[in-house]
């Protein structure tokens, strides 16, 4: 007889469905502080950057990488941190997700675009990655699926 515990032949899943779904229900209620937590973090670590950023580079190139920031990271951001919330949004992966998609397509698009520092795209490629397989509460699947896109473009613009 099969436990509620018992997982399948991976380690990853729940035998059971119901334990699986109760998990899942229980993994976003106990993630959402750590989910704000991730999320103000990288909105400190991109304010850093914004702040520092007219000392390092030229004004036109800061001024597109601030518009470039609005118009993707940010709205992403804010999503995800209100969708943070301690009920357990059901929205709340799924925009983290989200969230550090749009981080490391901005540090692949601005570093490759604006900045023509392809070494500089490989770090953003690895502190987006770290935040979503660390930082971030995302499963491993999901993580892994969050930076698959910007991990791509960045192999195709460093072939390019």
């Amino acid at each position: 007889m099969e436990s509620a515990f018992d997982l399948d032949r991976s380690g990853l899943r729940f035998v059971r469905a119901e334990s699986e779904a109760a998990y899942r229900v229980w993994y976003v209620k106990r993630s959402a502080a750590f989910a704000r937590m991730s999320m103000l973090a990288a909105l400190a670590t991109w304010g850093i950057l914004l702040v520092v950023g007219p000392f390092l580079v030229s004004t036109r190139a800061y001024l597109e990488i601030a518009a470039l920031f609005g118009v993707s990271a940010l709205p992403a951001f804010l999503l995800a941190l209100a969708t943070a919330r301690g009920d357990g949004s059901r929205w709340m992966l799924p925009a983290q997700m989200l969230a550090n998609t749009a981080s490391g397509l901005m540090f692949v698009c601005m570093s490759f675009g604006v900045l023509d520092r392809p070494d500089l795209a490989i770090i953003g490629v690895i502190t987006a990655a770290f935040y979503g397989f660390t930082v971030q509460p995302l499963r491993v699947t999901q993580a892994a699926r969050a930076t698959l896109g910007y991990v791509a473009a960045h192999q195709v613009f460093a072939i390019l």
